[in-house]
């Protein structure tokens, strides 16, 4: 990690949404999908950047649907408009 780290987010805004994260899906013993969000550090390269990129993402928030991560980041639609 190269900034302090960050527990403001102990509970990932970001869980319920397809988010840019690495994740995989799993299904729990009791038949749900679930994110595995435990190979992600997006959240936690210091406070001001985390929740500035946590802002933005979620200004236009998508569902997860349950599904394996398809569209990781960067994404290319995201880097065409730099």
């Amino acid at each position: 990690m190269k900034r302090a780290f960050n527990c403001l987010f102990c509970y990932c805004p970001l869980s319920a949404f397809d988010c840019p994260g690495p994740y995989k899906a799993f299904t729990s013993k009791n038949g749900v999908r679930r994110k595995d969000c435990s190979a992600c550090t997006l959240p936690h390269d210091g406070h001001t950047q985390s929740w500035a990129f946590i802002q933005k993402w979620l200004a236009q928030p998508v569902l997860w649907d349950g599904g394996e991560q398809t569209r990781p980041w960067p994404r290319e639609s995201e880097n065409a408009k730099d």
